[in-house]
């Protein structure tokens, strides 16, 4: 039996268990930090915060999308022979370099607007660039509760004329869009509550495309 995140292996476990089958865990970020955070006591977390433990002492085999949640799970306890490393990949097919504007240099930004994915420290990041550098756009691809945060930073900074909101984009859009561009901002951050990256697939993706990604020293970015 096979769940992805912690969270979704509070349920696997007792249908493993019943069963009697080996359970593989895969670890993908935000729910190994949970477990040690005082937000996992919230009504939402609290089935997880009581049986998680569980799920790490009973499964079978913990795949980790990054050396960093692996060390994380080592922490609380797990055994390092009951844990791997597993890192995502991406279709080499869907992403691939296509023809880019010598005119200009196209950054991206791509993510939900959320305070792990540091897209204001992006912005900030930009700024000072763009001061230095008039060919360079910005387009920030996704969506999220910080949306309106995101636009009113962009304006505060004067670059507002230069980044373009995309919204959410179907992932051959998305892939169009790497195809053209030069350089990819990864500037995301462990937000208040611990969650943080593990093996950013954007990342990967930008690789695919030769796009150049420009990325914090966190998670499993670095990898």
């Amino acid at each position: 039996v096979h769940a992805h995140f912690g969270v979704g292996a509070v349920y696997a476990r007792s249908f493993a268990r019943r069963h009697r089958r080996p359970l593989v865990v895969t670890f993908h970020g935000y729910d190994v930090p949970l477990l040690a955070s005082p937000t996992r006591f919230l009504p939402q977390h609290l089935r997880y915060a009581m049986l998680g433990p569980r799920v790490l002492r009973d499964m079978t085999l913990g795949l980790c999308a990054s050396s960093e949640l692996k060390a994380l799970l080592e922490a609380q306890g797990v055994p390092p022979e009951k844990l791997r490393v597993s890192r995502l990949g991406v279709d080499l097919e869907r992403f691939r370099p296509g023809a880019r504007d010598d005119d200009e240099v196209r950054v991206l930004m791509i993510g939900r607007f959320v305070e792990k994915k540091g897209f204001g420290f992006g912005l900030q990041g930009f700024a000072a660039a763009a001061r230095e550098r008039p060919a360079l756009r910005l387009t920030i691809i996704g969506e999220g509760p910080l949306d309106g945060a995101l636009r009113a930073r962009a304006a505060a900074l004067g670059i507002a004329d230069r980044v373009t909101f995309t919204g959410s984009l179907e992932p051959a859009a998305v892939a169009a869009r790497l195809a053209t561009s030069h350089l990819l901002l990864a500037p995301s951050v462990v937000d208040r509550e611990g969650n943080r990256e593990s093996g950013l697939i954007v990342v990967k993706e930008a690789s695919a495309a030769e796009v150049v990604p420009i990325g914090t020293w966190h998670g499993g970015i670095p990898e």
